[in-house]
């Protein structure tokens, strides 16, 4: 049975400057390409929390470890025996998945601004488009969110990408498995698990596996953070948390 970590994170409690300083330097250079503070932020933060959840589970420097990017974009971890990896992050919180398997994750903030029903009937598929429309008002994005991060999980875990057929892949089967009509012959069966993030958000959670044990952590359970948040960076200038 594949064994998977998925770690939640609130970006918020984690100082920019300290995690700043664990990235390399092509992690920098990009983060200083995006000129949308709040998103410069989740990237920078998010991915030292990477480094540092990846040290956890393999005893190496969060520093040390160095990236590639695979097919259609997808970031995998070079010299990784094994160990595959993926990241979400959306309005300050973040999701990271660690498995000994190709995974795929997504995380949302329900956004009633969305017009749900105009972007159902382009990336939607037909089973999907109908338990949209059957959804009560009140309830509808929810239901969209929950199909699109099905939806996007499911292309960051293959690596396809949004140049795929979207309304032919559906996440509405009942048992969890992603029907890809537009599939090559032969490929894995993925499955898709909705993930208990709570509050205003949806999750979803993507591999090839039914048989899967998923432990969902809070990482405000496991960091230690300073009392004072002005003053997130120790006096040696390391990052002012730790995961244990």
């Amino acid at each position: 049975m594949i064994s998977i970590r998925v770690y939640h994170a609130d970006l918020g409690l984690l100082s920019e400057k300290a995690c700043f300083a664990l990235l390399d330097e092509t992690e920098k250079s990009r983060a200083a390409g995006v000129s949308n503070r709040s998103a410069r932020q989740e990237f920078v933060r998010s991915r030292a929390l990477l480094r540092l959840l990846l040290s956890k589970h393999t005893g190496l420097p969060a520093g040390t470890f160095a990236f590639a990017t695979g097919e259609n974009g997808k970031p995998v971890l070079l010299g990784s025996s094994g160990i595959h990896f993926n990241v979400s992050h959306s309005d300050g919180t973040a999701l990271i998945a660690i498995a000994s398997a190709e995974i795929g994750v997504d995380i949302e903030r329900i956004d009633g601004s969305v017009d749900y029903a105009g972007v159902a009937q382009s990336v939607f598929s037909r089973p999907e488009i109908e338990m949209l429309r059957k959804a009560s008002n009140a309830r509808r994005g929810e239901v969209f969110f929950s199909i699109w991060t099905r939806k996007e999980a499911y292309l960051k875990a293959t690596g396809a990408g949004f140049s795929s057929n979207l309304p032919m892949i559906s996440t509405a089967v009942l048992d969890g498995t992603i029907e890809d009509h537009g599939a090559s012959a032969g490929r894995a069966a993925w499955h898709v698990f909705d993930l208990p993030v709570g509050g205003y958000f949806k999750a979803a959670l993507v591999m090839a596996a039914r048989e899967c044990r998923i432990d969902f952590v809070d990482v405000d359970d496991m960091v230690e953070l300073p009392v004072h948040k002005a003053s997130p960076v120790g006096a040696d200038g390391a990052c002012a948390f730790s995961v244990g």
